[in-house]
């Protein structure tokens, strides 16, 4: 990649793919949330009030990197201090209890799936997701960045081989519950409600706002954040209302979808897929946390070490693990989620779309100039 490439693509479309990172973890990838959020409202309501998560997305995403960009604020706690003021320890507590929910998820997911491929416990692929994730988050933001660059390609490709088989195969069923669906002003209310829990890691991934120089850079890579990270969820969504209503009292509606291919060897093949894109998800959220540790040692004049980043994850991983085994997915999704939207409504969107808008739009420190880009790692 030549370096005015490498410098395009950092600056507006690597936080769009860490930004996809986490919001496919925690059940887009298996398909839960999609069927709790959308789904269930019916196969066009659903499509439009994904529509409008993209949107509101975008929106949030653009004010967010910008006032990242402009006050260099590159991890959560400086960020919400800035954003809510004392505020801010309201979302450490509620951002800690959501990520452990949603590890508890990735953790369940990844269980149930070796297990199906490999007939072993559950806890093996569980054991397996925790490895892999402490194995990623060793090496720091660089390296995270260029798994989850290399790791998109294989995602969309993926997704899109699905689709395309999906379509193939199951075409006119799709159309025929297309068409007799309608559209419903709760689309709306199911994108609001979606994005509101879905928005709650966005503070933990501005470690990418170090790449923006200009305000352009933010708020360009900010509106494109929302449909980039919508498009494996669209392509998801469109396959899975071939097998409408059925498909929506499946625990992990992927693993029912593929079967209705035939196909073991694409079975495997994307399920592979499918762990790697949970294993890349716990990465994304958990070096998140991490920078925020590594903030406040930096504070104390000191670093981070590495073995500290993933005693962290495996740790975290741990907890999560129980959790997941004493509720199961699909309540971990239903209720925990569920309640966590309206506390990151309060949290993020609304205190980004007011003050954080204010913020920026007053002369801040670091103005409009351009700002050198970091290369802590």
């Amino acid at each position: 990649m030549t370096s005015s490439a490498n410098s395009f693509f950092k600056r507006y479309l690597l936080s769009a793919l860490i930004f996809k990172s986490v919001l496919i973890g925690g059940g887009y990838t298996t398909g839960r949330e999609l069927v709790q959020f959308f789904l269930r409202s019916g196969p066009v309501t659903g499509f439009f009030g994904m529509v409008v998560a993209a949107m509101i997305f975008s929106a949030v995403l653009a004010v967010v990197f910008e006032l990242a960009r402009r006050y260099r604020l590159y991890d959560y706690r400086n960020f919400l201090r800035k954003l809510l003021g004392p505020g801010w320890i309201v979302y450490e507590v509620a951002f800690l209890a959501l990520l452990a929910l949603i590890l508890s998820v990735l953790g369940a997911a990844s269980g149930e799936i070796v297990a199906k491929q490999f007939g072993v416990p559950n806890f093996v692929g569980t054991t397996l997701q925790m490895l892999c994730v402490a194995s990623i988050v060793l090496y720091g933001t660089r390296f995270i960045e260029r798994f989850f660059t290399a790791w998109a390609i294989v995602l969309y490709g993926a997704f899109l081989v699905f689709f395309v088989w999906v379509a193939g195969t199951l075409g006119s069923d799709i159309v025929a519950r297309w068409t007799a669906s309608h559209v419903s002003a709760g689309a709306v209310a199911d994108g609001l409600l979606y994005s509101g829990y879905a928005m709650a890691p966005i503070p933990t991934i501005l470690y990418c706002a170090r790449h923006f120089t200009r305000p352009r850079d933010a708020v360009m890579s900010g509106l494109l954040s929302g449909p980039i990270a919508m498009i494996p969820a669209f392509l998801f969504y469109l396959a899975m209302v071939a097998r409408y209503p059925e498909v929506n009292d499946q625990h992990i509606p992927i693993v029912y979808m593929l079967a209705q291919l035939r196909a073991p060897v694409f079975d495997a093949v994307f399920q592979l897929v499918i762990f790697g894109t949970l294993v890349e998800a716990g990465a994304a959220l958990i070096h998140g946390f991490n920078e925020r540790i590594a903030d406040m040692m930096s504070e104390r004049q000191q670093e981070m070490p590495r073995w500290l980043r993933a005693g962290i994850a495996v740790a975290l991983m741990v907890i999560s693990t129980v959790l997941a085994s004493r509720i199961g997915i699909v309540d971990l999704i239903a209720k925990g989620y569920g309640y966590s939207t309206y506390v990151f409504l309060a949290l993020i969107a609304v205190p980004v779309l007011t003050r954080g808008l204010w913020l920026i739009l007053r002369r801040g420190k670091a103005g409009g100039q351009e700002l050198p880009v970091s290369s802590r790692t």
